[in-house]
């Protein structure tokens, strides 16, 4: 008992620490960036113009399939699906975290966890040029904003911190055993389809079975629903925030009760 909580504390510290070293992580997210779009000429907005030309036609062709009106649709699976690029990319990219930083592992002393900040925070500099998509749809179909998109913030807080301990846990792993990125690659593929991004979730409330499983009680739904409503002027629902809160609570203290002791072992791994 004595080990598991000495491992915990290990794990916690660690993640306290590592916002010591913002200005370090956050140099390196940026520096990520430009090095990713070096010798391009749109830098990241060959992911915004990727994602504008698969917004505008699969939204277009899909409002037809379901019977929905475009002008309701369109706003809808593009605030859906630029929140759930940026959870993917943080889910995948987390994987290697490790091994990327490993240099800076085996040289200094610094929290871990400070490799994956540098991973959500060059995700939100590519999501922040990817929103510009979305309000191109809104000035599109002339819906407008309110003062619900400013609920925008505390829903990529909770989608980040969520994000946070997440990260922590699929880049421990696959730091042990590399070839388990390929199975977390596959899994979020499969969710893209399951969870409701370019179909609504109401459309199965007649089955509540069905809409338990896939809605409610489907973690991915909530991280991308507090931020999309705000972005089509909605308020998100108050199950949501609570379940994220409970979420990141449970999720911190579950990977640092469970992982402490293969946290601390990362060196040797690399």
């Amino acid at each position: 008992m004595a080990r598991v909580i000495a491992s915990s504390a290990f794990v916690l510290d660690d993640v306290y620490r590592s916002f010591f070293y913002m200005r370090l992580w956050l140099t390196l997210g940026w520096r990520d960036i430009r090095a990713r779009y070096r010798r391009t000429v749109l830098g990241p907005f060959w992911t915004v113009a990727s994602a504008a030309v698969l917004i505008f036609s699969l939204g277009g062709v899909y409002s037809i399939l379901w019977k929905v009106d475009i002008s309701i649709f369109l706003p809808y699976f593009s605030a859906g699906y630029i929140v759930w690029t940026l959870i993917v990319a943080n889910t995948n990219e987390s994987t290697a975290a490790f091994t990327a930083g490993q240099d800076i592992i085996r040289s200094y002393r610094m929290p871990y966890s400070m490799h994956i900040l540098r991973v959500l925070w060059r995700n939100i500099l590519v999501f922040m040029h990817a929103l510009s998509v979305h309000l191109v749809v809104v000035l599109f179909i002339g819906a407008g904003l309110n003062w619900n998109f400013l609920l925008v913030i505390p829903g990529l807080a909770l989608v980040v911190l969520n994000s946070l301990w997440v990260g922590i846990a699929i880049a421990t792993i696959c730091t042990r055993f590399r070839d388990v990125a390929q199975v977390v690659a596959s899994i979020m593929q499969v969710m893209f389809f399951v969870t409701p991004i370019f179909w609504q979730a109401d459309r199965i409330s007649s089955q509540p079975l069905a809409e338990l499983v896939l809605v409610r009680a489907n973690p991915l739904f909530h991280l991308v629903d507090v931020v999309r409503r705000p972005l089509i002027g909605e308020i998100p629902s108050y199950e949501s925030y609570v379940f994220l809160t409970i979420s990141l609570v449970v999720g911190l203290f579950a990977v640092a009760t469970l992982m402490g002791r293969s946290y601390r072992r990362l060196s040797y791994w690399l």
